[in-house]
This record gives structure tokens, sequence and C-alpha cells, in this order.
């Protein structure tokens, strides 16, 4: 291993602890502890993390990299998510139950995760029950965006869902593709072209008032 990797690795395991220090406290004893059950793996673009149909064989955690969280639908790719940075990511209903997941999720990007798989989990839970905080984080936050999102569908125009996207993930419009973005937002991917989003909204916080 080089010395440029190590630092690397250093780097990743330290903005994965300061990222769950907000919701669990950690000394050097269980910093070390977990690194003995955590990897960080890189995943090239296209590849899949978790494929529909198959149990998820692992949580990660996101320190550089994107991805998408779909369904197919009458031959067309249709957007759950989309994860960026300093995000957990797995399908974790399928993760915990070790039951089918309903979902893909591909990257878009080269990524590095910091992951542990399964037995991992099984063994660190023996040892470190405060893993459960985590995983309970896990999954209310994936409760709480599903229902935001339904909400978002239900009350809210294509103007407001995009300003909505946007005010969460600004990067959302440099990161994926326009055709994932409409899927997304539940418009044609036609509309969201004329509405040249890539020089409006990134050179004017004003939106047009004429979004159908």
């Amino acid at each position: 291993m080089s010395k440029s990797d190590i630092v690397y690795f250093d780097y990743a395991y330290e903005v994965f602890f300061q990222h769950i220090e907000k919701y669990i406290e950690l000394n050097e004893n269980k910093r070390n502890f977990l690194k003995e059950f955590m990897r960080i793996s890189y995943y090239p673009a296209k590849s899949y993390y978790v494929k529909s149909g198959m149990k998820a064989k692992q949580i990660g955690f996101l320190i550089k990299g994107s991805a998408i969280d779909s369904y197919e639908y009458n031959s067309k790719k249709i957007i759950n998510r989309f994860y960026l940075e300093n995000t957990f990511i797995t399908s974790i209903h399928s993760f915990i139950t070790q039951t089918e997941a309903s979902s893909d999720i591909q990257f878009c990007e080269t990524t590095v995760l910091l992951e542990f798989d399964y037995l991992a989990y099984l063994n660190i839970k023996k040892n470190f029950p405060e893993i459960n905080t985590i995983i309970n984080f896990i999954q209310n936050d994936e409760i709480l965006f599903y229902k935001n999102r339904l909400l978002s569908m239900q009350i809210k125009d294509a103007k407001q869902r995009l300003q909505q996207l946007l005010s969460d993930n600004p990067d959302t419009l440099d990161r994926f593709k326009m055709k994932y973005i409409a899927t997304y937002l539940g418009i044609e991917h036609e509309t969201l072209s004329r509405l040249k989003l890539y020089n409006k909204f990134t050179k004017s916080e004003s939106f047009p008032n004429n979004i159908e």
C-alpha cells in the first residue's frame, strides 16, 4: 500500500467517523473495532450495488461518487433517489431481513465506499450494540425521505419539486443525467430540456413561471 493510499484511507475513515458521531459516541477503541470489520471498496460507473430480486449484501457509506436507486416500468428506468457523498447507501430492508430488494442501486460515477457486509454486521452487533442506532437512523432516514417524496408529488408542482431537489442536492444537475432527473420529478425529458436547466438554474436563482 502506498503512502498516498494510507493517507486517503485515513481520510475516508475520518469522514465516516465524523458522520456517525452525530448519533453515537466513539472512542479510539471503538473506532479501531469498527475498522476491523469495514473495508474501502471501489466501484466502476454503471456497476450495480444492489439488484432488484436479489439480497442486499452490504451497507456502504459514500466517500466519493454518485449512484441512483431505480426500478424498471414499461421498459423505462424510474428514479427513486439520488445518492451523493456523505450518505449511507443500500436497500436497508433487504439488508436487515436478507430478503429480495425491490429496486436497483447503480453507480453513475467511479465510486469509493466504506462498507461492511451482513456477516460483519452480525459480528459488530455482538460487541458494539450502538450499531443499531446507526441502522435505525438509516431506516428512519429512508422512511422520512419517501414520505416527503410522496407528499411532494401530491401537493407540489414541477417547479417546486425541482427547487426542493436543488435545495437538498445542489450538485444534482451536474452529477446526474437529465433523463434521470426528469423521471425523478415526474415530468417528460423534453419538458426538462426546454427549460434549459443547466443554463437557467446555475446562473440565476429565479425559476420560470410556466413549468407544467
